[in-house]
């Protein structure tokens, strides 16, 4: 009815996580210095995959949402304040531009 872990199944488990997280990791960096089609391709799965990516996650034992999150920081360096100053800039050069 229930199933129960035990210390074997840990054991047989982290092989698989590590499998996993190595998957992750060559993505990751396929999608920061790999050649242009697999940065493209890393790309998709990192931010736009919601079946494959939340599945892979899972096996790593890494929490999706934790991981895109912690992504797109990295694909967005600064965050929203970076964000708000690229705006700010933007509406200061199209109000210059208008005079």
């Amino acid at each position: 009815m229930f199933a129960m872990r035990t210390e074997q199944d840990d054991v047989q488990r982290m092989p698989e996580q590590r499998l996993w997280t190595a998957v992750l990791a060559k993505t990751v960096e396929e999608w920061v210095s790999g050649p242009q089609r697999f940065r493209k391709e890393a790309e998709a799965f990192l931010f736009d995959d919601e079946t494959d990516f939340r599945a892979v996650c899972h096996a790593a034992g890494l929490d999706p949402a934790k991981m895109r999150s912690k992504l797109r920081q990295l694909r967005n360096p600064g965050g929203a304040s970076a964000q708000r100053e690229d705006s700010k800039q933007l509406e200061k050069r199209d109000k210059g531009e208008a005079q």
